[in-house]
Protein backbone atom coordinates (compact mmCIF):
# COMPACT_ATOMS: atom_id res chain seq x y z
CA UNK A 1 0.00 0.00 0.00
CA UNK A 2 1.02 3.69 -0.80
CA UNK A 3 3.09 5.38 2.05
CA UNK A 4 0.76 7.84 4.17
CA UNK A 5 3.31 10.47 4.11
CA UNK A 6 2.88 11.31 0.75
CA UNK A 7 1.08 13.44 -1.30
CA UNK A 8 0.56 11.97 -4.55
CA UNK A 9 -0.70 14.41 -7.03
CA UNK A 10 -2.11 12.29 -10.14
CA UNK A 11 -1.33 13.62 -13.76
CA UNK A 12 -3.98 11.02 -15.08
CA UNK A 13 -7.39 11.81 -13.51
CA UNK A 14 -9.15 12.69 -17.20
CA UNK A 15 -6.90 9.74 -19.10
CA UNK A 16 -9.79 8.81 -20.95
CA UNK A 17 -10.11 11.58 -22.02
CA UNK A 18 -6.83 13.07 -22.71
CA UNK A 19 -4.65 10.27 -23.80
CA UNK A 20 -3.48 9.48 -27.07
CA UNK A 21 -4.41 5.63 -26.94
CA UNK A 22 -8.03 6.60 -25.25
CA UNK A 23 -9.56 9.21 -26.92
CA UNK A 24 -7.92 9.85 -30.32
CA UNK A 25 -8.28 9.08 -34.35
CA UNK A 26 -5.23 7.21 -35.66
CA UNK A 27 -3.56 9.85 -38.25
CA UNK A 28 -3.24 8.70 -41.63
CA UNK A 29 -2.41 12.16 -43.58
CA UNK A 30 -1.43 11.03 -46.93
CA UNK A 31 1.92 11.97 -47.64
CA UNK A 32 3.27 14.82 -49.66
CA UNK A 33 5.96 14.89 -52.84
CA UNK A 34 6.86 18.66 -51.22
CA UNK A 35 7.21 17.92 -47.54
CA UNK A 36 10.20 16.40 -45.82
CA UNK A 37 9.64 12.90 -43.71
CA UNK A 38 12.12 14.39 -40.82
CA UNK A 39 13.15 17.96 -39.76
CA UNK A 40 16.29 18.86 -41.17
CA UNK A 41 17.16 21.21 -38.12
CA UNK A 42 16.76 17.57 -36.10
CA UNK A 43 19.38 15.84 -38.40
CA UNK A 44 23.04 17.38 -37.48
CA UNK A 45 24.56 15.17 -40.32
CA UNK A 46 23.04 16.85 -43.01
CA UNK A 47 25.33 20.23 -41.31
CA UNK A 48 28.37 17.79 -42.62
CA UNK A 49 30.30 19.44 -45.70
CA UNK A 50 29.81 16.24 -47.45
CA UNK A 51 25.91 16.32 -47.35
CA UNK A 52 25.47 19.94 -46.99
CA UNK A 53 25.55 20.13 -50.43
CA UNK A 54 24.47 17.06 -51.65
CA UNK A 55 22.00 16.58 -54.33
CA UNK A 56 18.13 17.17 -52.90
CA UNK A 57 16.96 13.56 -53.40
CA UNK A 58 20.41 12.51 -51.37
CA UNK A 59 19.73 15.00 -48.58
CA UNK A 60 15.64 13.21 -48.48
CA UNK A 61 17.09 9.91 -47.97
CA UNK A 62 19.05 10.58 -45.62
CA UNK A 63 16.18 12.17 -43.35
CA UNK A 64 13.77 9.18 -44.58
CA UNK A 65 17.03 7.30 -42.34
CA UNK A 66 16.83 9.80 -39.87
CA UNK A 67 13.00 9.40 -39.33
CA UNK A 68 13.26 5.48 -39.08
CA UNK A 69 16.35 5.38 -36.67
CA UNK A 70 14.34 7.72 -34.42
CA UNK A 71 10.82 5.46 -34.77
CA UNK A 72 12.97 2.35 -34.06
CA UNK A 73 14.38 4.38 -30.93
CA UNK A 74 11.09 4.69 -29.96
CA UNK A 75 9.48 1.31 -30.58
CA UNK A 76 12.57 -0.13 -28.53
CA UNK A 77 12.31 2.10 -25.70
CA UNK A 78 8.32 1.80 -24.99
CA UNK A 79 8.49 -1.71 -25.33
CA UNK A 80 11.72 -2.39 -23.07
CA UNK A 81 12.52 -0.12 -20.45
CA UNK A 82 9.69 1.84 -20.18
CA UNK A 83 7.31 -0.39 -19.66
CA UNK A 84 9.48 -3.43 -18.28
CA UNK A 85 10.00 -0.45 -15.53
CA UNK A 86 6.11 0.52 -15.41
CA UNK A 87 5.25 -3.15 -14.90
CA UNK A 88 8.05 -3.51 -12.09
CA UNK A 89 6.64 0.09 -10.04
CA UNK A 90 3.16 -1.89 -10.54
CA UNK A 91 4.37 -4.90 -8.20
CA UNK A 92 3.36 -4.41 -5.07
CA UNK A 93 7.15 -5.83 -3.99
CA UNK A 94 9.07 -3.12 -5.60
CA UNK A 95 8.74 0.05 -3.73
CA UNK A 96 5.91 -0.85 -2.15
CA UNK A 97 5.47 2.44 0.32
CA UNK A 98 5.07 4.12 -3.33
CA UNK A 99 0.90 5.56 -2.80
CA UNK A 100 -0.93 3.24 -4.04
CA UNK A 101 -2.46 6.04 -7.19
CA UNK A 102 0.81 6.06 -8.28
CA UNK A 103 1.13 2.35 -9.04
CA UNK A 104 -1.87 2.79 -10.71
CA UNK A 105 -0.69 5.52 -12.49
CA UNK A 106 1.89 3.63 -13.83
CA UNK A 107 -0.51 0.71 -15.76
CA UNK A 108 -1.83 3.83 -17.35
CA UNK A 109 1.99 4.89 -18.64
CA UNK A 110 2.16 1.39 -19.90
CA UNK A 111 -0.87 1.26 -21.81
CA UNK A 112 0.56 5.10 -23.78
CA UNK A 113 3.65 3.38 -24.12
CA UNK A 114 2.45 0.86 -25.84
CA UNK A 115 0.37 2.39 -27.97
CA UNK A 116 3.50 4.75 -29.04
CA UNK A 117 5.43 1.74 -29.94
CA UNK A 118 2.33 0.54 -32.21
CA UNK A 119 1.47 3.86 -33.68
CA UNK A 120 5.23 4.52 -34.06
CA UNK A 121 6.19 0.66 -36.06
CA UNK A 122 2.99 1.57 -38.19
CA UNK A 123 3.92 5.64 -39.36
CA UNK A 124 7.63 3.38 -40.08
CA UNK A 125 5.62 0.81 -42.09
CA UNK A 126 3.87 3.33 -43.70
CA UNK A 127 6.96 5.37 -44.61
CA UNK A 128 8.44 2.41 -46.22
CA UNK A 129 5.76 1.84 -48.42
CA UNK A 130 5.65 5.13 -49.63
CA UNK A 131 9.15 6.14 -50.28
CA UNK A 132 10.77 2.38 -51.06
CA UNK A 133 13.20 2.99 -48.64
CA UNK A 134 14.66 -0.10 -46.69
CA UNK A 135 15.39 0.67 -43.30
CA UNK A 136 18.58 -0.39 -41.52
CA UNK A 137 18.18 -3.12 -39.41
CA UNK A 138 19.98 -2.26 -36.54
CA UNK A 139 20.20 -2.72 -32.81
CA UNK A 140 19.92 1.06 -31.67
CA UNK A 141 22.65 2.02 -29.91
CA UNK A 142 21.34 3.23 -26.75
CA UNK A 143 19.88 -0.08 -26.06
CA UNK A 144 24.03 -1.43 -25.94
CA UNK A 145 25.15 0.97 -23.72
CA UNK A 146 22.27 0.46 -21.19
CA UNK A 147 22.68 -3.27 -21.04
CA UNK A 148 26.53 -2.59 -20.22
CA UNK A 149 25.73 -0.55 -17.27
CA UNK A 150 23.24 -2.95 -16.17
CA UNK A 151 24.76 -5.87 -16.57
CA UNK A 152 27.80 -4.90 -14.86
CA UNK A 153 25.77 -4.80 -11.79
CA UNK A 154 25.11 -7.44 -9.38
CA UNK A 155 21.20 -8.68 -9.92
CA UNK A 156 20.46 -6.95 -6.48
CA UNK A 157 21.02 -3.64 -7.95
CA UNK A 158 19.36 -3.95 -11.67
CA UNK A 159 15.50 -3.25 -10.99
CA UNK A 160 17.03 0.09 -9.38
CA UNK A 161 19.33 0.72 -12.30
CA UNK A 162 17.05 0.16 -14.61
CA UNK A 163 13.98 2.31 -12.49
CA UNK A 164 16.68 5.35 -13.47
CA UNK A 165 17.20 4.79 -16.77
CA UNK A 166 13.72 5.40 -17.24
CA UNK A 167 13.65 8.50 -14.77
CA UNK A 168 16.31 10.16 -16.97
CA UNK A 169 14.41 9.14 -20.29
CA UNK A 170 11.20 10.07 -19.53
CA UNK A 171 11.89 13.34 -18.00
CA UNK A 172 14.60 14.38 -21.02
CA UNK A 173 13.02 16.76 -23.51
CA UNK A 174 14.22 16.20 -26.69
CA UNK A 175 13.55 18.18 -30.23
CA UNK A 176 11.53 15.24 -31.67
CA UNK A 177 9.03 15.82 -29.13
CA UNK A 178 9.28 19.79 -29.21
CA UNK A 179 10.57 21.09 -32.18
CA UNK A 180 9.21 18.46 -34.80
CA UNK A 181 4.93 18.82 -34.24
CA UNK A 182 5.99 22.39 -35.24
CA UNK A 183 7.70 22.00 -38.34
CA UNK A 184 5.81 23.10 -41.31
CA UNK A 185 7.90 21.48 -43.88
CA UNK A 186 7.65 18.25 -42.89
CA UNK A 187 4.76 15.31 -43.40
CA UNK A 188 1.69 16.00 -41.51
CA UNK A 189 1.30 12.54 -40.10
CA UNK A 190 4.84 12.59 -39.00
CA UNK A 191 4.45 15.83 -37.14
CA UNK A 192 0.91 14.19 -35.69
CA UNK A 193 2.53 11.49 -34.51
CA UNK A 194 5.37 13.70 -32.86
CA UNK A 195 2.67 16.05 -31.05
CA UNK A 196 0.41 13.33 -29.74
CA UNK A 197 3.41 11.58 -28.36
CA UNK A 198 4.47 14.83 -26.98
CA UNK A 199 1.15 15.27 -25.03
CA UNK A 200 1.20 12.30 -23.45
CA UNK A 201 4.69 12.34 -22.53
CA UNK A 202 4.10 15.48 -20.83
CA UNK A 203 2.18 13.71 -18.02
CA UNK A 204 4.78 10.98 -17.98
CA UNK A 205 7.58 13.59 -17.31
CA UNK A 206 5.54 14.73 -14.49
CA UNK A 207 5.18 11.65 -12.84
CA UNK A 208 8.52 10.17 -13.32
CA UNK A 209 10.41 13.77 -12.14
CA UNK A 210 7.75 13.46 -9.11
CA UNK A 211 8.77 9.85 -8.14
CA UNK A 212 12.51 10.93 -8.82
CA UNK A 213 11.59 13.59 -6.05
CA UNK A 214 9.87 10.32 -3.64
CA UNK A 215 12.58 8.16 -4.05
CA UNK A 216 16.47 10.21 -4.07
CA UNK A 217 15.80 11.42 -0.35
CA UNK A 218 14.91 7.98 0.91
CA UNK A 219 18.10 6.56 -1.31
CA UNK A 220 21.19 5.94 1.30
CA UNK A 221 24.05 7.71 0.59
CA UNK A 222 26.04 5.47 -0.49
CA UNK A 223 23.55 4.07 -3.23
CA UNK A 224 23.13 7.91 -4.30
CA UNK A 225 26.45 8.18 -5.07
CA UNK A 226 26.26 4.52 -7.25
CA UNK A 227 23.34 5.62 -8.74
CA UNK A 228 24.83 8.90 -9.47
CA UNK A 229 28.02 8.16 -11.12
CA UNK A 230 25.85 6.39 -14.00
CA UNK A 231 23.16 9.16 -14.99
CA UNK A 232 25.77 10.66 -17.14
CA UNK A 233 26.63 7.75 -19.21
CA UNK A 234 22.43 7.16 -19.24
CA UNK A 235 21.96 10.15 -20.08
CA UNK A 236 24.45 9.96 -23.09
CA UNK A 237 22.99 6.70 -23.69
CA UNK A 238 19.66 8.44 -24.66
CA UNK A 239 20.93 11.43 -26.53
CA UNK A 240 24.13 10.69 -28.39
CA UNK A 241 23.86 10.10 -31.90
CA UNK A 242 23.52 6.52 -32.75
CA UNK A 243 26.83 6.53 -34.63
CA UNK A 244 26.99 2.38 -35.94
CA UNK A 245 22.93 2.93 -37.40
CA UNK A 246 23.51 6.35 -38.71
CA UNK A 247 27.36 4.85 -40.45
CA UNK A 248 25.15 1.64 -41.70
CA UNK A 249 22.51 3.94 -43.50
CA UNK A 250 25.19 6.38 -45.43
CA UNK A 251 27.50 4.03 -46.30
CA UNK A 252 25.44 3.16 -49.71
CA UNK A 253 25.73 6.83 -50.40
CA UNK A 254 28.88 7.80 -49.03
CA UNK A 255 30.71 4.06 -48.65
CA UNK A 256 33.86 4.59 -46.96
CA UNK A 257 33.37 7.91 -45.89
CA UNK A 258 30.28 7.24 -43.93
CA UNK A 259 31.63 6.35 -40.66
CA UNK A 260 33.95 9.74 -40.92
CA UNK A 261 30.97 11.73 -41.44
CA UNK A 262 28.95 10.39 -38.55
CA UNK A 263 32.05 10.43 -36.53
CA UNK A 264 32.83 13.99 -37.20
CA UNK A 265 29.14 15.08 -36.75
CA UNK A 266 28.71 13.63 -33.50
CA UNK A 267 31.92 15.38 -32.19
CA UNK A 268 30.93 18.65 -33.40
CA UNK A 269 30.68 21.38 -31.33
CA UNK A 270 26.85 22.42 -32.68
CA UNK A 271 25.73 18.68 -31.42
CA UNK A 272 27.02 18.36 -28.65
CA UNK A 273 24.97 21.88 -27.82
CA UNK A 274 21.97 20.10 -28.80
CA UNK A 275 22.58 17.38 -26.20
CA UNK A 276 22.93 19.42 -23.47
CA UNK A 277 19.94 21.40 -24.31
CA UNK A 278 17.89 17.85 -24.12
CA UNK A 279 19.61 17.31 -20.78
CA UNK A 280 18.93 20.43 -19.41
CA UNK A 281 15.58 19.49 -17.47
CA UNK A 282 16.96 16.59 -16.22
CA UNK A 283 20.07 18.11 -14.75
CA UNK A 284 17.91 20.62 -13.40
CA UNK A 285 15.86 18.07 -11.99
CA UNK A 286 19.21 16.46 -10.63
CA UNK A 287 20.60 20.04 -9.28
CA UNK A 288 17.39 20.71 -7.36
CA UNK A 289 18.03 17.03 -5.45
CA UNK A 290 21.60 17.97 -4.57
CA UNK A 291 22.87 15.14 -6.82
CA UNK A 292 25.84 17.12 -7.64
CA UNK A 293 26.60 17.78 -4.09
CA UNK A 294 28.68 14.73 -4.13
CA UNK A 295 32.37 15.85 -5.68
CA UNK A 296 32.50 12.40 -7.30
CA UNK A 297 28.73 12.68 -8.94
CA UNK A 298 29.41 15.81 -10.16
CA UNK A 299 33.12 15.05 -10.98
CA UNK A 300 31.33 12.13 -13.22
CA UNK A 301 28.85 14.49 -14.87
CA UNK A 302 32.04 16.82 -15.90
CA UNK A 303 34.15 14.14 -17.75
CA UNK A 304 31.39 13.54 -19.56
CA UNK A 305 31.01 16.65 -20.88
CA UNK A 306 28.23 18.43 -18.55
CA UNK A 307 28.84 21.87 -17.05
CA UNK A 308 27.49 21.49 -13.77
CA UNK A 309 29.06 22.61 -10.54
CA UNK A 310 29.48 20.19 -7.08
CA UNK A 311 30.45 20.91 -3.97
CA UNK A 312 33.79 21.46 -3.64
CA UNK A 313 35.08 18.58 -0.96
CA UNK A 314 34.05 15.27 -0.17
CA UNK A 315 30.71 15.27 2.14
CA UNK A 316 31.43 14.82 5.57
CA UNK A 317 30.75 11.72 7.71
CA UNK A 318 30.75 9.36 4.65
CA UNK A 319 31.35 6.19 6.93
CA UNK A 320 28.58 7.34 8.93
CA UNK A 321 26.03 7.58 5.94
CA UNK A 322 27.89 3.63 5.25
CA UNK A 323 26.87 2.10 8.04
CA UNK A 324 23.61 4.11 8.00
CA UNK A 325 22.92 2.23 4.67
CA UNK A 326 24.40 -0.95 5.96
CA UNK A 327 22.03 -1.03 8.38
CA UNK A 328 18.91 -0.08 6.41
CA UNK A 329 15.77 -2.85 6.39
CA UNK A 330 14.22 -2.74 3.04
CA UNK A 331 11.78 0.23 2.12
CA UNK A 332 8.15 0.05 3.45
CA UNK A 333 8.86 -2.80 6.34
CA UNK A 334 8.05 -2.27 9.93
CA UNK A 335 10.23 -2.64 12.20
CA UNK A 336 7.16 -3.04 14.41
CA UNK A 337 7.34 -2.30 18.77
CA UNK A 338 9.02 -5.54 19.83
CA UNK A 339 13.12 -4.92 21.05
CA UNK A 340 13.48 -8.49 21.09
CA UNK A 341 13.02 -8.91 24.65
CA UNK A 342 15.40 -11.60 26.27
CA UNK A 343 17.46 -12.42 23.10
CA UNK A 344 20.92 -12.49 24.70
CA UNK A 345 23.93 -10.31 23.65
CA UNK A 346 25.85 -12.80 22.20
CA UNK A 347 22.69 -14.21 19.73
CA UNK A 348 22.66 -10.34 18.88
CA UNK A 349 25.98 -10.27 17.74
CA UNK A 350 25.98 -13.50 15.90
CA UNK A 351 22.74 -12.25 13.76
CA UNK A 352 24.74 -8.83 13.62
CA UNK A 353 27.64 -11.10 11.76
CA UNK A 354 25.37 -12.88 9.65
CA UNK A 355 23.68 -9.34 8.56
CA UNK A 356 26.94 -7.85 7.76
CA UNK A 357 28.23 -11.16 5.68
CA UNK A 358 25.09 -11.07 3.87
CA UNK A 359 25.39 -7.34 2.77
CA UNK A 360 28.82 -8.48 1.88
CA UNK A 361 27.41 -10.96 -0.53
CA UNK A 362 25.50 -8.33 -2.27
CA UNK A 363 27.97 -6.10 -2.73
CA UNK A 364 31.93 -7.33 -2.81
CA UNK A 365 32.67 -3.65 -2.82
CA UNK A 366 31.81 -3.74 1.17
CA UNK A 367 34.73 -5.09 2.45
CA UNK A 368 35.77 -5.52 6.22
CA UNK A 369 37.47 -7.12 8.98
CA UNK A 370 36.40 -8.12 12.72
CA UNK A 371 38.94 -6.54 14.71
CA UNK A 372 37.31 -7.74 18.48
CA UNK A 373 34.17 -9.66 19.43
CA UNK A 374 32.99 -9.29 23.17
CA UNK A 375 29.64 -11.80 22.95
CA UNK A 376 28.87 -10.61 26.60
CA UNK A 377 28.56 -6.66 26.56
CA UNK A 378 27.23 -7.31 22.80
CA UNK A 379 29.73 -5.12 21.13
CA UNK A 380 31.46 -5.92 17.92
CA UNK A 381 34.66 -4.06 16.71
CA UNK A 382 35.00 -4.63 12.68
CA UNK A 383 37.32 -2.16 10.39
CA UNK A 384 35.94 -1.27 7.07
CA UNK A 385 38.39 -1.39 4.08
CA UNK A 386 35.81 -0.80 1.68
CA UNK A 387 34.25 1.44 -0.07
CA UNK A 388 35.24 3.73 2.63
CA UNK A 389 38.32 2.92 5.44
CA UNK A 390 36.62 3.04 8.85
CA UNK A 391 36.73 1.65 11.98
CA UNK A 392 32.84 0.78 13.26
CA UNK A 393 31.89 -0.54 16.66
CA UNK A 394 28.40 -2.24 17.06
CA UNK A 395 26.63 -2.08 20.19
CA UNK A 396 24.18 -4.52 19.93
CA UNK A 397 21.93 -4.08 23.18
CA UNK A 398 19.43 -1.76 24.22
CA UNK A 399 20.47 -1.39 27.59
CA UNK A 400 24.43 -0.91 27.33
CA UNK A 401 26.56 -0.70 30.35
CA UNK A 402 28.64 2.47 30.90
CA UNK A 403 31.56 0.20 30.71
CA UNK A 404 30.72 -1.09 27.58
CA UNK A 405 31.23 2.95 26.38
CA UNK A 406 34.92 2.28 27.05
CA UNK A 407 35.33 -0.02 24.20
CA UNK A 408 33.49 1.85 22.08
CA UNK A 409 36.36 4.56 22.23
CA UNK A 410 38.73 5.32 19.01
CA UNK A 411 35.90 4.62 16.25
CA UNK A 412 35.39 6.56 13.65
CA UNK A 413 31.91 5.60 13.81
CA UNK A 414 30.20 4.03 17.00
CA UNK A 415 26.41 2.08 16.44
CA UNK A 416 24.57 2.38 19.82
CA UNK A 417 21.39 1.52 20.93
CA UNK A 418 19.74 2.59 23.86
CA UNK A 419 19.65 6.14 25.98
CA UNK A 420 22.75 6.97 27.67
CA UNK A 421 23.21 10.82 26.04
CA UNK A 422 26.22 11.58 28.47
CA UNK A 423 28.47 8.89 27.65
CA UNK A 424 27.27 8.91 24.09
CA UNK A 425 28.30 12.97 24.09
CA UNK A 426 31.78 11.73 25.71
CA UNK A 427 32.22 9.88 22.52
CA UNK A 428 31.39 12.44 19.76
CA UNK A 429 34.05 15.17 22.28
CA UNK A 430 36.40 12.37 21.70
CA UNK A 431 36.07 12.45 18.11
CA UNK A 432 33.48 9.48 17.25
CA UNK A 433 30.92 9.73 15.87
CA UNK A 434 27.23 7.97 16.98
CA UNK A 435 24.82 6.90 15.18
CA UNK A 436 21.68 5.86 17.69
CA UNK A 437 19.28 3.69 16.42
CA UNK A 438 16.00 2.97 17.46
CA UNK A 439 16.01 0.02 19.59
CA UNK A 440 13.38 -1.27 17.66
CA UNK A 441 15.69 -1.81 14.74
CA UNK A 442 17.01 -4.92 16.95
CA UNK A 443 14.01 -6.62 16.17
CA UNK A 444 14.99 -6.75 13.00
CA UNK A 445 18.19 -8.00 13.52
CA UNK A 446 17.23 -11.00 15.84
CA UNK A 447 14.95 -12.08 13.03
CA UNK A 448 16.70 -14.99 11.12
CA UNK A 449 15.33 -14.21 7.94
CA UNK A 450 16.10 -10.63 8.10
CA UNK A 451 18.28 -9.50 5.72
CA UNK A 452 19.83 -6.09 4.76
CA UNK A 453 18.16 -3.68 2.57
CA UNK A 454 22.42 -3.35 1.63
CA UNK A 455 22.75 0.46 -0.89
CA UNK A 456 18.62 0.29 -0.36
CA UNK A 457 17.47 -2.31 -2.92
CA UNK A 458 14.66 -4.60 -2.36
CA UNK A 459 13.74 -6.33 -5.44
CA UNK A 460 13.96 -8.96 -8.08
CA UNK A 461 13.02 -8.97 -11.52
CA UNK A 462 9.62 -10.19 -12.15
CA UNK A 463 10.29 -10.90 -16.08
CA UNK A 464 13.18 -11.17 -18.08
CA UNK A 465 14.76 -7.56 -19.07
CA UNK A 466 15.33 -6.79 -22.53
CA UNK A 467 18.50 -5.45 -21.21
CA UNK A 468 19.76 -9.15 -20.70
CA UNK A 469 19.74 -10.11 -24.56
CA UNK A 470 21.81 -7.05 -25.82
Amino acid sequence: MGGPDLEYKSRFLDWDRRSWVRSKPRRDSPFSPARHYFSPELCPLLRHPLLADAPAGVRETVLVHALYIHLEFTVRLEMGPVNETCALLRSPRFLPWLPAGMKDDALRIYTDEAAHAEMTHRLLAAVRDETGIVPTDHSPRFLGELSRLYSAELPVYRPLVKLFFTIVSETLITGSLTKLPKDPSVQQSVRDLAQDHAADEGRHHAYFKQLFEYLWPRLPVPLRRKIGMLLPDVVLAFLWLDEPAFTAALEPILGGAAGMVVAETADAEDTRAEVLDSAAPTLRMLRAAGVFDDPVVANAFQGKGFPVEGAPAPPPGVAHDLVLALLAVPLGVSLGDDTAPGVPAHQRVAHLVRWLDTARELDPGLRFTVRDRDDDAGVLSVELDGPVAARVAFCVTDRPRLTTFTALRGHDVAVVCGDRPAARAELETGGTRTLDLDPSWLAALTNPGARPLFWGVSATEIAPSVLDQE
